[in-house]
């Protein structure tokens, strides 16, 4: 889990930058400094997808383990916790 840096100009790509990526459809991320353009990966796409709709699979067996307020509560609490973490998760790459 980290940060990952310019491949041609060593700058960190930000989490802000990466977070903002993932927020409007996994849109492309620019390097502020040498502007080369890096893909998110899209097996981590589909890792953050799938780990966001997470409690909705299991949704007819926590409903019955907590009452509906309680599932609505920690499935928003669930899908924070992935966006904020998932900038750390993934990788990007130069596509030629």
């Amino acid at each position: 889990m980290f940060i990952q840096k310019c491949e041609k100009c060593s700058n960190k790509i930000s989490w802000l930058k990466v977070f903002i990526s993932i927020m409007s459809g996994f849109r492309n991320i620019r390097c502020d400094e040498c502007k080369t353009e890096y893909y998110i990966i899209g097996r981590y796409r589909l890792l953050i997808i799938v780990g966001a709709c997470f409690p909705l699979f299991l949704r007819s067996e926590i409903i019955k383990a907590f009452n509906p307020q309680t599932y609505s509560i920690l499935a928003i609490l669930w899908l924070i916790f992935i966006l904020l973490l998932s900038p750390f998760l993934l990788r990007i790459y130069v596509k030629n």
